[in-house]
């Protein structure tokens, strides 16, 4: 009801109110008066706070707190910005140092252990590689990697078209796996 509503809830005596779902285990714990408020923020509910009390309260005395609900939205809201905001941080300055590798080196290895080091870190991910395209032998070719635990990755070539990398590069598009171990596709492929 508070979810939907946006509005701060008041009981007097829980027992005399057949709405509350909680009924049974608020009153197992000696409480009758309630009081339910939405935590707000930006005039989205982002949870709701509950106050409870042994004796009957009057409806007064409880709804004067309910502005917390907002201040504790504003909070929550203001948390939630500023980590978006250090994470963007840390985006731009991975960028920025793979612009400074590519435009400081004509080293394509260097500059791909750049890029995988940065990706690697801020994508927080468990491994990656990256496989380069060699037009004359028409497949993608092992070009480095992170994170794992054999070299096996390292033999991989795929021929254009085959497997799901090799797919990716014929068709120009993104292929998301959520499950690598139930996928049909073939991943890897040695020669």
């Amino acid at each position: 009801k508070i979810w939907a509503s946006g509005e701060s809830v008041w009981i007097a005596d829980i027992p005399l109110n057949p709405e509350f779902r909680r009924a049974s285990a608020a009153l197992k714990e000696g409480m009758h008066g309630a009081f339910f408020f939405p935590i707000i923020g930006d005039n989205v509910v982002l949870g709701v706070m509950g106050f409870f009390s042994s004796e009957v309260k009057e409806e007064d005395t409880l709804k004067r707190i309910s502005t917390i609900g907002r201040q504790i939205g504003m909070f929550l809201l203001r948390r939630q910005a500023e980590e978006q905001t250090r994470t963007q941080m840390q985006h731009l300055v991975a960028l920025r140092d793979i612009d400074k590798a590519i435009i400081s080196s004509l080293d394509l290895h260097i500059t791909t252990e750049i890029f995988l080091d940065r990706a690697f870190h801020q994508l927080n991910v468990d491994a990656i590689d990256m496989l380069l395209f060699d037009p004359n032998m028409q497949m993608l070719r092992y070009a480095g990697g992170r994170g794992f635990r054999t070299t096996h990755i390292q033999h991989t070539r795929i021929h254009l078209g085959e497997g799901i990398q090799g797919k990716s590069l014929l068709d120009n598009r993104i292929i998301c796996i959520p499950d690598v171990n139930t996928s049909d596709e073939i991943l890897l492929q040695k020669d």
